[in-house]
This record gives C-alpha cells, sequence and structure tokens, in this order.
C-alpha cells in the first residue's frame, strides 16, 4: 500500500516524528546527566514531560540550566505534537476522509473481480 497518498500518511509521519523525537529526547537527557542517570530514567523523564503528567521529576536540575531549558523544550514540543496528533485525527474524521479510503479500497477490490464487460459498465455508471 502507498501510504503517500493516504489519509493515513499524516498520522503517520506525526507518529514518526514523536518516536524520532522521544529517542532524541532520551539521549540529550542523558548527555545532560553526563551519564549519571540511567536510559531507562531518561526515557521516563521524557515521557512525563511530553505527557505533562510531571508524576516526579527522577532529575535533579537545580543547578543544571541547561537541563531545565531542555525541559522546558521537552514540554512545549511534547504539547505541539499531542496537538497537531489530535488536529490530524479531527480532520480526518470530520472530513470523512477515512470512510472514503476504505469505501476506494473497497471498490478497488471489487472491480479486481469483476469480468472486463462488467468493469466497463461500472466505470461508466460512477463517472
Amino acid at each position: 500500500m502507498n501510504w503517500k497518498h493516504t489519509p493515513f500518511s499524516r498520522v503517520i509521519n506525526v507518529g514518526s516524528l514523536t518516536v524520532l523525537f522521544i529517542i532524541a529526547s532520551t539521549f540529550i537527557y542523558y548527555a545532560i546527566g553526563h551519564g549519571d542517570w540511567t536510559l531507562f530514567d531518561c526515557f521516563y523523564m521524557t515521557i512525563i514531560s511530553i505527557t505533562t503528567v510531571g508524576y516526579g521529576e527522577i532529575m535533579d536540575f537545580s543547578g543544571n540550566i541547561w537541563g531545565r531549558v531542555f525541559l522546558i523544550i521537552v514540554v512545549l514540543w511534547g504539547y505541539f505534537l499531542l496537538v497537531y496528533f489530535v488536529s490530524v485525527l479531527s480532520e480526518l474524521l470530520v472530513t470523512g476522509q477515512i470512510n472514503k479510503f476504505y469505501k476506494t479500497k473497497k471498490g478497488e477490490k471489487d472491480d479486481q473481480n469483476l469480468p472486463e464487460s462488467l468493469h466497463n459498465l461500472r466505470f461508466r455508471r460512477n463517472r
């Protein structure tokens, strides 16, 4: 299936961007901590920052200005990605593009099973 021209291409793009952002943020937290924190702790901090849960900071940024600056960036970008993802899904639902996509795909599959003479009739009817 060619995802470039489907309604889901933007969903896949924003999902990929989110995964890349989480991976990059995890490693940046690790670098900011100079290896004092485990990668899982850095990943956990990224997730609770992106989701704005703020369950509890496991990393002490009291004397680390770059840690605080990066935390602000993670929270803002995480919020931006969440809002963008919800807007993409909302647009697909409101405009009915998901239903159109599945109807088109179902029609294409049905057309493949029709004899040539019936396929031509159906093509003329849908024009």
